[in-house]
C-alpha cells in the first residue's frame, strides 16, 4: 500500500524517535555494568519509556508499508502510552535524585497512585479515554487522549516542566552563582532546555494536527534534540549543589 507524504514523514519520524529511545536505553544499561549508580538505570527506563511513546505509530506505519491496515485506535493508544507513568516518575526522580533527594519518597508515592489510577482508566475505560479522525488509505491514524487520559498526561507533563525543566534551570543558575565550573552549568542548563523543549513538542504532538511536512519535520526535530542533549546531559554524573 503507498503511504501519503505526511504519513511517511510523520511514520519515519517516529521510528527514528523510538530508535532513539532504545539505543540510549540500551547504551546506559551497559553504563551501568560499570557505574553502579542509581541514576543511569533509571535513566536508561525513562530513555526506553520515551522511545515507546511512538510504538504505535512506529508500528502502524510499519503495518501501511508491508500493505496492512493501521493498528486498531485502542491498541495504538495502549502501547503507545501504557508507559507514562512509568516513565514519568523516572523523569521526576531523575531530576530530585541531583537537586531534592528528600522529595524521592513523596514522589514514589504520589506518582504511584497516579499511575495506577491512569492505568485504571486506560485498561478498564479504553474507548473513553482516546480519540481519533477517520483516516483514508495510506493514511497514518492519529490517536489523541481524551476525559481522565488527557488530564493526567496534562499533570505529568506539567511535572516535568517544573521539576526537570525548570529545576535544571535553577541549578544552572545556582552552579553559575557559586562559580562551581562553566561545563556543570551549561550541562544544567542543557538538561533543562531538554525536558522544556521535551514537553513543548510532546504538547504540539499531541494537541496540534499536522498540516505540513515542515511542521512534522521541525516539531519532530525539536524531540530529537531535546532527546540527544538529556541523555548526552547524564551520561556523565550531573554536579550538585552540596
Amino acid at each position: 500500500m503507498s503511504v501519503t507524504t505526511l504519513s511517511f514523514f510523520l511514520g519515519i519520524t517516529s521510528v527514528i524517535l523510538l530508535l532513539i529511545g532504545y539505543t540510549y536505553s540500551i547504551s546506559f544499561l551497559i553504563k551501568y555494568i560499570t557505574v553502579k549508580k542509581i541514576l543511569v538505570p533509571i535513566v536508561a527506563l525513562v530513555a526506553f519509556c520515551c522511545g515507546s511513546f511512538y510504538l504505535g505509530p512506529s508500528i502502524s506505519f510499519i503495518r501501511l508499508l508491508l500493505g496492512y491496515d493501521n493498528l486498531a485506535s485502542g491498541t495504538y493508544y495502549i502501547i503507545s502510552y501504557v508507559w507514562m507513568p512509568i516513565g514519568t516518575l523516572g523523569i521526576v526522580l531523575m531530576g530530585l535524585i541531583v537537586f531534592a533527594p528528600n522529595l524521592k519518597k513523596p514522589a514514589l508515592i504520589f506518582y504511584g497512585i497516579l499511575g495506577i489510577v491512569f492505568w485504571i482508566f486506560m485498561f478498564g475505560f479504553t474507548e473513553n479515554q482516546h480519540t481519533s479522525e477517520p483516516v483514508g488509505p495510506g493514511e497514518l491514524i492519529d490517536v489523541s487522549h481524551a476525559n481522565v487520559s488527557l488530564v493526567l498526561v496534562g499533570i505529568c507533563l506539567l511535572s516535568i516542566l517544573v521539576i526537570d525543566g525548570f529545576g535544571f534551570f535553577l541549578l544552572a543558575y545556582r552552579l553559575k552563582k557559586k562559580n562551581m565550573g562553566k561545563r556543570d552549568t551549561r550541562k544544567s542548563f542543557m538538561v533543562g532546555l531538554g525536558w522544556s523543549l521535551f514537553v513543548i513538542s510532546g504538547l504540539v504532538d499531541t494537541m496540534v494536527i499536522p498540516s505540513t511536512v515542515w511542521f512534522i519535520l521541525i516539531n519532530r526535530g525539536i524531540m530529537m534534540f531535546a532527546f540527544n542533549i538529556i541523555y548526552i546531559g547524564f551520561w556523565s554524573k550531573p554536579a550538585k549543589l552540596e
